[in-house]
């Protein structure tokens, strides 16, 4: 230990250095030698916070792309805006503004309470940060996935109620990385919905059966930004596949032995909230869910969920429907899936009591 502080110790030193030739050099005009220091202290800079990052599950480097890749994705999407501050972001229904949390207010996130993070980051199954444009209803993010399926299909025939793609250029793909047909609908509208959408509640307990929170409630609490670590898999696991991912890892120079067990389907809802809630997690909002899946298709030309296969269900814990009675095991838990048979993207609602091996659910951790 007291050779790796020596060493970081002398590599701050030359860093402050280089600072100060920098400030020389620029002071006297020598812009070549000022446009060497620069980029050299970068790269110096950026080796020195790469060796004190403590998520070594996700490096830094791989932290800011997945940050970068994001931002670039909502912008391609045309769902940001320049607010009046002129900073990008979103506005919610009323007009309120929120700007895009920056790369430095996440890990700053992350370093309020780095031990816990250190544990998450280690036993979820490839991890991702994920910002939620959550301030935005899921009509509009709904009409955005439904765009993009539609932008990235290709058609060579109809036939029927059927639009055939054309395998060689279409960039719809499922699961099995095999092209998707659509529906062959006058509007174009690729994702399926019920009328529950302008009724969602968010949060609810499934184990004591409360409904949850309003929407404005919901944006109070976690704000306009959702930010979460998720996990990069392109499915949900079903019974008897969700992995127990166990790591030794070092927090504070001590080893410690860390594991987590993936939710999986063959649970009921309630049971499926428990085993997130004991490992400090929560489960997937709509608005999570559409962000994530949009994000997915664009980066990987696949559709999220495509359980290929029906009864499949991707529940979505974190919230709940306007139809949830006298708490939230009388009502519906929203679930997700691409569905094959009505060939789009499917947002329906399940039975939180049902048990059957494919009602599986997405956990995430929810940097508040």
């Amino acid at each position: 230990m007291s050779n790796q502080y020596e060493t970081l110790k002398q590599e701050h030193k030359n860093l402050e250095d280089l600072q100060k030739e920098f400030t020389t050099e620029l002071e006297t005009g020598n812009l070549p030698r000022t446009r060497e220091l620069k980029l050299e202290m970068e790269q110096k800079r950026d080796a020195l916070a790469e060796k004190l990052w403590p998520f070594k599950e996700l490096p830094q480097k791989e932290f800011k792309e997945q940050y970068e890749r994001v931002i670039k994705g909502y912008q391609e999407l045309n769902l940001l805006e320049t607010l009046t501050s002129g900073k990008e972001g979103i506005k919610d229904e009323k007009g309120k503004e929120y700007p895009v949390l920056s790369l430095q207010e996440i890990e700053a996130k992350l370093m309020e309470n780095e031990a816990f993070f250190m544990e998450k980051i280690a036993t979820l199954e490839n991890p991702r940060i994920h910002l939620t444009p959550f301030a935005l209803s899921p009509e509009i993010l709904k009409d955005k996935y439904s765009q993009l399926i539609e932008e990235h299909f290709v058609e060579e025939r109809v036939e029927g109620d059927k639009r055939i793609p054309d395998k060689n250029k279409t960039k719809l793909l499922g699961v099995d990385k095999e092209p998707l047909s659509l529906e062959a609908r006058a509007d174009k509208q690729n994702v399926y919905h019920g009328n529950f959408l302008k009724g969602l509640t968010y949060f609810p307990d499934w184990e004591e059966g409360t409904p949850g929170i309003t929407k404005e409630q919901a944006i109070a609490q976690v704000g306009g930004w959702g930010v979460s670590i998720v996990e990069d898999i392109p499915l949900a696991p079903e019974k008897d596949q969700g992995k127990t991912i166990e790591k030794e890892i070092k927090i504070k120079g001590k080893l410690k032995k860390v594991s987590r067990k993936q939710v999986e389907g063959g649970m009921t809802t309630a049971e499926q909230y428990t085993l997130l809630k004991k490992q400090n997690e929560e489960g997937f909002t709509l608005e999570d869910w559409l962000s994530y899946a949009m994000l997915y298709l664009k980066e990987n030309n696949v559709v999220l969920d495509d359980g290929r296969r029906t009864n499949y269900y991707c529940r979505l814990l974190g919230s709940g429907t306007a139809d949830l009675g006298a708490g939230a095991s009388d009502g519906r838990v929203p679930g997700v899936y691409w569905d094959r048979v009505r060939l789009q993207a499917h947002l329906g609602r399940d039975n939180p009591k049902n048990s059957n091996f494919r009602d599986c659910a997405r956990g995430l951790v929810r940097l508040h």
